[in-house]
This record gives C-alpha cells, structure tokens and sequence, in this order.
C-alpha cells in the first residue's frame, strides 16, 4: 500500500508539473498531433486506487512519456477491455508489478495503441 501511494503520487505529482512547465509527451515513442495534452495530463493527475468490480482485463496498451528537462517518466497505460474510457495504469520503471490505479479518459480514443 504505502509503494502504490508513492508510485501514484509520482504520476501525480509530474503530471501536474508538466502540465506548467509545457513538458513534451509523447504516446509509442512519438508525438501526436491528436493528442490533447492538457486534458491527458489532468486526467493523469486525477488516478485513482479504485480497482475494477467488473471482472475485466486490460488490452490495448499505450506508453505515454512526460519528458521534461530534469527526467522522464514513463507510464503505461492498458485500455479496459469492457470500457475504452478507463484505463489500467502501470509503471513499467520499477520492478514492481502490479497495476497501480485506475484513471478515466477519453484522450486516447482516437490514438493507435500497442496491440
């Protein structure tokens, strides 16, 4: 418990930093010229610890990059397989595997993801 309040305050915490301070975020590795970053990174800065009820899994997979002049940190993020509004959410930089949280957004939706 006290690992997943510090990752996710991490996520939260550079989420909120980059959102004034103009940082770069890329989705795979590249920029998007559909991606509404704003909205991406206040949704991001909003996860939660709620897990899901509803007996689903994760499928597709987006890595997003929030590089700003200090560091990098990557997110991965798992699309819901029951509801593309809400997303799985994983560090991948920490040997420490478990989904972190659940956020909700629809900033991905029109973004290809990593199958």
């Amino acid at each position: 418990m006290i690992i997943s309040t510090t990752l996710r305050n991490e996520i939260i915490e550079k989420s909120e930093f980059a959102l004034k301070n103009d940082s770069r975020i890329l989705i795979n590795g590249k920029e998007e010229k559909n991606l509404n970053k704003k909205e991406l990174l206040t949704d991001l800065s909003n996860v939660n610890s709620f897990y899901f009820n509803n007996h689903s899994h994760p499928e597709t997979k987006y890595l997003v990059s929030i590089i700003s002049k200090n560091d990098t940190l990557n997110i991965q993020l798992e699309r819901d397989f029951n509801n593309a509004e809400k997303y799985w959410v994983f560090l991948p930089k920490y040997n420490y595997e478990m989904e972190l949280d659940i956020m909700k957004t629809e900033t991905l939706n029109k973004i290809k993801g990593i199958d």
